[in-house]
Order: structure tokens, then sequence, then C-alpha cells
């Protein structure tokens, strides 16, 4: 019997497409027989009663978000409940520090990155990214020493910072049970196609290194993002609480299938 869910939602910065995002996880899920209820949380405060499987959804901004997520996880986990994602593998999926070190351990090409006060070991042009967020919010392209005064105005152990890579779009791939669900590019720099996303087949070797990124953080679903430099393909971030809907897409399904890899991993750790 498919156990019942309930998905526990964090989001606060507008990000339209996570409570369609988690409408369409809850639908996929009934539809798989399971029971489901959705229920928005809140720091500093524990997360409500729910039942024994929960699938923790969550739009973060900061390392103080993220550490209280964690929590929540944790805490979850020592009452008895299965939690998606675990702990683990949230903290090492969004925090981008955490992220280059899973992946440097699994031999997953990534840029090189160290901490925002490491800057100065980094020839510019380089980029700083706050260690906790998504989507480009807050990074700093740092293109001469006369963008050095901004970047010390941020609080560098916030941030991570890396070689600028130019590239012409993103590679998202979307994963199941170690299996591909879909390949979608979105442009980059590019104002007349800002915002569009096309589904597109997968560069050769990008599936298997996004398994391998996938795996590294001890995620079954989830989207990688990936681009292409001079020297290949280069992983660049897992998205543990991944946007589920496209509109320019509408005939590619997401949830069913990350459903369906996740209430099958709660039955397995829930009878453990």
């Amino acid at each position: 019997m498919t156990p019942a869910l309930t998905i526990l939602d964090y989001s606060i910065y507008g990000n339209r497409p996570d409570p369609i995002s988690d409408g369409l996880l809850a639908a996929a899920a009934r539809t798989a027989g399971s029971e489901v209820a959705r229920v928005p949380m809140a720091p500093p405060g524990p997360a409500p009663p729910g039942t024994r499987c929960v699938w923790l959804r969550y739009d973060l901004r900061s390392r103080q978000e993220l550490s209280w997520v964690v929590r929540v996880a944790h805490d979850l986990r020592q009452r008895g409940h299965c939690v998606f994602p675990s702990a683990r593998s949230i903290l090492l999926a969004e925090d981008k520090w955490e992220t280059f070190h899973a992946f440097r351990t699994a031999r997953v090409p990534t840029p090189d990155t160290a901490l925002g006060l490491e800057l100065e070991r980094f020839r510019l042009p380089a980029i700083l990214k706050p260690r906790v967020g998504w989507g480009g919010k807050g990074a700093l392209r740092v293109r001469a020493d006369a963008d050095r005064a901004a970047a010390a105005a941020r609080v560098a152990e916030d941030d991570v910072c890396q070689p600028y890579i130019a590239h012409s779009h993103t590679w998202i791939v979307a994963l199941a049970d170690g299996r591909e669900v879909v390949t979608l590019q979105e442009p980059r720099n590019d104002p007349a196609h800002e915002g569009e996303t096309y589904a597109r087949p997968a560069p050769p070797g990008a599936v298997g290194l996004a398994c391998a990124a996938l795996a590294s953080v001890g995620l079954v679903a989830g989207t990688i993002d990936l681009i292409e430099s001079p020297g290949g393909l280069l992983v660049l971030e897992v998205n543990s609480a991944p946007r589920i809907p496209y509109a320019d897409l509408p005939d590619v399904d997401l949830a069913t299938p990350m459903v369906h890899s996740v209430l099958a991993w709660m039955e397995r750790s829930c009878a453990s």
C-alpha cells in the first residue's frame, strides 16, 4: 500500500512555480494511490505534525534558512518520520561549498570553487555566488580590479567564488531513479530568448554526469545543471527541490516519474 504523504513547503520569495510544483507532485502522488496533504512551514519554528512520510520543499536564500531546513529534516527523522530529502542531502545539494566537495569526492567535473574570501586566487574575470540560492540571483561578476570594492562589501563567508566560464546556455537534466526524464536547454545572455526553455537531446556524456552528481548528494530524484566549457561538460549544481512545471513545455511531465521514485525510496526507507 502506498504510504500517506505530507508535503511541507517553505516558500516566501514569490517563487511562483513552487506552489504549482507542489500541486503537480501532490496530484501525481494521489494518482499513485497516496493520500496527500500540503502544509506550509516557516522558521524559526519546528515542522508541523505530518504523516510518517514527509517530502520537504523549499525556496532558500540564506545559510540561516538552510540551517533551519536541515534541522527540520533531522528532527523529523529523529521523531521517526521518513524524510525526503534527508538532512544530509539538503545540506550537500543546497550549499554550493558543500556541493563542490561532494562533486570532487565523486570525481564529478565542476568549476574550481573557493570560499568568497579567497577571490584573490582566481584570475579575472571571476564570479561570486551566494553559497545558498538559485537562478543566478545575487551573483556578481568581477571583471576588473575596480569590481573588487563591490566584492569586498559582501559577506565573504556567505559566498563562493569561481572562474567565470562564458557559456551560451545551461543544460538541465531531470532524473528519477537513475534514468533521464528529460533534458532541457535554457539560453543564457540572449535577451531575445530570455526565460525560454527547450526540450533537447542531452549532449554526449551529460546524463552520466548528471547521474553521478545526483548520487553524490544522496538523491533519487532532482534536476542537475550543466554547462559546456572549453575542457568539456561541467556540473554546476543539483536542485533538490526542483521546479516541476514549464509553461512552454506542457507535454513535459517531471512530477510523475519523480513521485514514483521518491515514494519507492520512502517505502524502502520506512521499512528499514
